[in-house]
């Protein structure tokens, strides 16, 4: 019996997520997207407090966008082509 979220031979999990490194990479677009989402946010509050907590969302997912990158790396470094 295969558990929810476990990988199948296509590199996809059983929700129809990518996994592995394709996985990895379409959380990077994510993240980037909503990094920049984040800002143009800030920069059509009128409102201060409302702007600088755009401004925090941006930044943090500015960081899980470098953290993921790192890994990406590491996992591409673990991947050796069979031909």
């Amino acid at each position: 019996m295969r558990q929810l979220g476990c990988s199948d031979s296509r590199g996809a999990n059983r929700l129809g997520r990518p996994s592995g490194v394709a996985g990895m990479e379409a959380d990077l677009s994510y993240f980037r997207r909503r990094a920049v989402e984040e800002i143009r946010a800030a920069e059509l509050s009128a409102d201060g407090y409302v702007r600088r907590i755009h401004l925090e969302l941006s930044r943090q997912y500015e960081q899980r966008v470098a953290k993921l990158e790192a890994e990406v790396r590491r996992a591409q470094i673990h991947v050796v082509d069979a031909d």
